[in-house]
């Protein structure tokens, strides 16, 4: 699947190594004092379970970690966190390979022609002014 960002695709289903590698990568040691709970509820389970919870220190919460697994509001008011039906995601993903895809030889010789006189002109106009 073709994806755009940081956010992670995998939630892992019902094995738990995910979460685990989250928790290893963004989670706190042990004899961390300054730390926050980050509920990933909403991304590895269901509904919210007390059981993905990664205490992470507070200075990274809105770092990477955000980055990574954005929190539950945040993927609500994010349009390209929608879930979609199968025919949006062909259009979507549709869309990012012809992005990503385009052929510089796709491009009509007149569109050239001008970019190459305004190139050319701006040349001109530069040396006229730098021997003023």
């Amino acid at each position: 699947m073709y994806y755009v960002g940081y956010t992670s695709v995998i939630s892992g289903g019902d094995d738990m190594r995910i979460f685990e590698y989250a928790d290893y990568c963004y989670g706190a040691e042990e004899d961390e004092e300054d730390t926050s709970e980050y509920d990933l509820g909403y991304f590895f389970a269901e509904e919210a379970s007390a059981e993905f919870v990664i205490t992470a220190p507070s200075d990274q919460v809105y770092r990477q970690l955000f980055a990574q697994y954005p929190t539950g509001d945040a993927m609500k008011r994010s349009a390209l966190m929608v879930c979609f039906d199968e025919e949006q995601n062909r259009a979507i993903n549709q869309m990012w390979i012809n992005v990503r895809c385009y052929n510089i030889h796709d491009i009509p010789v007149w569109a050239w022609v001008i970019a190459g006189t305004a190139v050319c002109l701006l040349a001109v106009f530069g040396v006229r002014k730098v021997r003023r």
